[in-house]
């Protein structure tokens, strides 16, 4: 019972506010070096707000229940008024340990704070630079990529020319045809032009030649009539 107990204390202070730096190993570490003597006289000293141990200490000392360190010390830690743990760090704890006369608790728990510190700081520090060496890399792979696709070879010389040549024939043989048209065009329009003028021509001399046998007819008729009258 009492270490189902214990469990539930551990998991609803790590899911509730509680000091700033302190973790449930600290507290632990703690627990189980202090006596219960001075367990109480902590707990008690932690719910004053002065810099200095009260008058008022003893009395308060007899006042806190007689449970498990651990137990005081993770309720102080989760309280949320102002003379609880809520958004404390673990200076508070450290200057009253030292008051009660447990200089070595404090300065282990002054390295522990700052060793766990200089831990996540590193971490976070490593996972910058993972992060952005990463990005490095997939910044430099995309300018190379960039500088490759850039870069003029002597095939892409050769590919523009041929392309150009191609261009450069189809404009030519385009303009033939089209010259080849014009010239047909013109060439068939003067055929005709001539046939017309030949056509015309024609009729004129039909009409030349008509106009005369018929002048030659007249002309011979009123001879024929004198012939007549003579004989």
């Amino acid at each position: 019972m009492k270490e189902l107990h214990y469990l539930f204390t551990i998991l609803y202070l790590q899911n509730s506010q509680c000091t700033i730096d302190i973790d449930i190993p600290e507290y632990q570490y703690l627990s189980q070096r202090l006596t219960p003597e001075e367990c109480r006289r902590l707990y008690a000293s932690l719910h004053f707000a002065t810099f200095d141990l009260p008058a008022a200490l003893p009395t308060a000392e007899k006042r806190v229940p007689n449970v498990p360190c651990f137990k005081l010390l993770a309720k102080w830690d989760i309280g949320t008024k102002s003379w609880e743990g809520n958004d404390k760090s673990h200076v508070d704890v450290e200057h009253r340990l030292r008051q009660i006369g447990r200089h070595d608790l404090a300065k282990w728990l002054n390295k522990a704070v700052f060793t766990k510190l200089v831990v996540d700081v590193n971490d976070g520090l490593e996972t910058n630079f993972s992060n952005e060496t990463d990005d490095k890399i997939a910044s430099k792979l995309f300018q190379d990529k960039r500088k490759i696709d850039n870069d003029w070879t002597m095939y892409d010389s050769i590919m523009w020319t041929v392309l150009a040549g191609l261009i450069i024939c189809v404009a030519l043989i385009f303009g033939r045809i089209i010259i080849i048209c014009c010239k047909r065009r013109c060439v068939n329009k003067k055929a005709k032009e001539e046939e017309i003028m030949k056509l015309l021509s024609y009729e004129s001399l039909e009409s030349d030649q008509e106009t005369i046998y018929e002048c030659v007819v007249k002309s011979k008729r009123p001879g024929e009539r004198d012939g007549n009258n003579y004989e």
